[in-house]
């Protein structure tokens, strides 16, 4: 699952490469809060 993702990663854009990782690192930190407030 993980190599898919790396896959899409060098077809995509690098722009879409850059709001993904910013997406992932939004939710994790969303997560993460979530967690603590928890």
């Amino acid at each position: 699952m993980i190599t898919c993702y790396f896959e899409m990663f060098h077809v995509l854009p690098l722009k879409l490469r850059a709001v993904l990782a910013l997406a992932a690192v939004l939710e994790a930190n969303l997560v993460h809060t979530s967690g603590v407030s928890m």
